[in-house]
């Protein structure tokens, strides 16, 4: 019998005024994913004039068949979005819908959650962290839970 790692799950709760209310639930990234997508993040922080590709790569991924790389719409679960009332689709359409400055909000701020040390808590079968985003990120709560999956 095998040892089935624990899957992080995030919820991103914002505070910040213009994103106040908005939730983000994401789930974690292999860790050579997250070092491609930090590296192309920093790349859209740092120059807004990047090239289109990358961003794409950035959010949506790249490529096709087993060479595909992920990007964030993959670990992009759900969120409380909503545009003139109506629920935005947690997909790579809702995400594209949407204006640079807020997607890399939430890219960030994902990127930041799941680059954090989880705590401990009481439960042994669970990890609970609690963070903020610093920097140029609005704030975010940060609520993260593994659940553990039991070898079948």
């Amino acid at each position: 019998m095998g040892f089935e790692r624990p899957r992080a799950s995030y919820l991103l709760r914002f505070r910040d005024d213009d994103l106040a209310g908005l939730e983000v639930r994401v789930r974690a990234a292999p860790m050579g994913t997250y070092l491609a997508l930090s590296k192309l993040a920093g790349l859209a922080e740092s120059d807004r004039a990047a090239s289109a590709e990358k961003l794409y790569v950035l959010l949506v991924g790249g490529g096709d068949g087993p060479d595909r790389q992920p990007g964030f719409v993959d670990y992009l679960d759900s969120w409380n979005l909503t545009d003139g009332g109506a629920p935005v689709p947690a997909d790579a359409a809702g995400l594209l819908a949407q204006e640079f400055t807020f997607v890399l909000a939430v890219v960030l701020a994902w990127l930041e959650a799941i680059s954090q040390e989880p705590a401990q808590s009481g439960d042994p079968g669970s990890v609970t962290t609690e963070s903020e985003v610093p920097g140029d990120v609005p704030d975010a709560e940060l609520e993260s839970t593994l659940n553990m999956v039991s070898a079948a």
